[in-house]
């Protein structure tokens, strides 16, 4: 991990999931991009009619520049604030961009291809949930792991580690990059699948065919295994707190579009529900870079 991208509205999640973006990158040793979208308010002040076009132009640029100083400063005014000792040595980049939140972090992503995207969440209500938000946006739309910090959640340790599988093409690099996590933090990585009643020699069958890549992890109790039956998200909240971890990964796969509206999204009802950080990891995909009016100010 060389990248981490960290978006923020200076909320008191942002400073929650700041503290999970250090500690990563200190010890993947890597370094954090702060990222704040703003939406500049021009249009009151390009709605003016006693000065001429060219004159209330000037006035644009002047105003648009000015305020990108300004979010700027307030940018590094929160990674100031945030700053501790131990993480002196993190470098740290600035972006700051004016328009639409999701459209410029997708374009952010793209052209400096992070690692990893770290956020905090809002509890939302139903008309939200239904129609979506920002962050149900970026879980379909990135295309790198994206780690979700829910309100209310503080720094515990990335020493434990669910990964929730579903026995599907992508389970091994998933595990595989999980592993890298469980060597930074000396960890361990719990696998569990949620099956239906009745299923569970089918799925022991499974397990264990995933599980014929991992071991000698398997065999050094790096890794362990658990079979659970019910509701997916109700026998992972209660799997979790057994084993106290402090995250859960899913690996997300894309769905046709009648299969989202029959199936729904377990990844936003997890989203919705969970009280510890959920790591949602994707497909690998290959990207192209493309321009940007994206300004990067180095620390």
């Amino acid at each position: 991990m060389k990248q981490i991208l960290f978006p923020t509205a200076y909320s008191k999640q942002s400073k929650a999931a700041y503290r999970y973006a250090q500690k990563l990158a200190q010890y993947f040793e890597a370094k954090i991009t702060l990222v704040h979208v703003y939406q500049s308010p021009t249009i009151a002040l390009a709605s003016g009619a006693t000065v001429n076009n060219e004159a209330k132009n000037r006035d644009l640029e002047k105003f648009s520049a000015d305020l990108s100083v300004r979010k700027l400063e307030e940018l590094k005014s929160f990674a100031a604030e945030m700053s501790a000792k131990q993480f002196h040595s993190i470098p740290l980049d600035y972006i700051v961009v004016d328009g639409l939140l999701i459209h410029q972090l997708l374009k952010i992503q793209q052209q400096n291809k992070p690692d990893l995207v770290v956020m905090g969440m809002r509890r939302h209500d139903t008309s939200e949930r239904i129609f979506g938000n920002n962050v149900y946006k970026l879980i379909d739309k990135l295309a790198c792991p994206l780690l979700l910090i829910p309100p209310g959640a503080r720094y515990l340790g990335l020493n434990k580690l669910v990964y929730s599988t579903a026995f599907e093409v992508g389970d091994k690099d998933s595990i595989d990059y999980l592993m890298d996590w469980c060597s930074a933090f000396d960890g361990n990585l719990h696998l569990a699948h949620v099956h239906k009643l009745g299923n569970q020699e089918k799925a022991s069958q499974q397990m264990d065919l995933l599980l014929q890549n991992f071991k000698e992890e398997l065999e050094g109790g790096i890794i362990t295994k658990r079979l659970l039956e019910g509701e997916v998200s109700k026998a992972l909240t209660e799997y979790m707190d057994l084993t106290g971890s402090g995250i859960l990964a899913i690996h997300k796969r894309k769905k046709g579009f009648w299969l989202r509206l029959t199936e729904g999204s377990l990844t936003k009802v997890l989203a919705e529900k969970i009280k510890i950080p959920l790591l949602v990891l994707k497909a690998k995909e290959s990207g192209v870079n493309k321009k940007s009016d994206i300004r990067l100010v180095s620390k």
